[in-house]
């Protein structure tokens, strides 16, 4: 990842990375947006699976920060769609659910993580920077899914 350094040495890490933001909650989209971008990151918002979906081929992100629990979709079912059309994404599963079959149903996506809000936006970082790592060099049989509990 590129770093963007100010004539003050002040330093945006994430200069050059994109990430779309898929989430129906207006709210949270928009302040986890402001957090990536005070990184430096470029965030494209999308406030449902299909409109993302109808969007990925010409998306620039490097990484998809999806919610599981859309409104059209599932985050699970936009993800399985996203790797039969576009499979370059790596994927940042977020929810506000308890229920661990959408934990169950993540692992089964190779290089996504999964996150349960709240949380930091330190731990959004490492799951992404893990998510594109993990993409970036593949394990055979897929390296395991990263969760937050992982990045403590």
């Amino acid at each position: 990842m590129d770093q963007f350094s100010f004539s003050n040495g002040f330093v945006l890490p994430y200069a050059g990375t994109s990430v779309a933001l898929v989430d129906d909650d207006a709210l949270l989209r928009d302040a986890l947006a402001r957090l990536l971008e005070m990184t430096g990151m470029t965030v494209e918002q999308y406030d449902s699976g299909e409109e993302f979906l109808d969007a990925a081929s010409t998306s620039p992100a490097d990484c998809v920060v999806l919610d599981v629990q859309l409104g059209d979709l599932s985050g699970i079912a936009v993800a399985q769609r996203l790797q039969e059309i576009e499979p370059r994404f790596p994927i940042v599963f977020i929810t506000g659910s308890i229920d661990p079959v959408f934990e169950q149903q993540a692992d089964e996506i190779a290089g996504a993580a999964f996150l349960r809000k709240p949380f930091l936006r330190d731990t959004l970082i490492e799951a992404i920077e893990a998510a594109m790592a993990t993409r970036e060099n593949p394990q055979p049989d897929s390296a395991p899914n990263t969760r937050a509990d992982d990045m403590r």
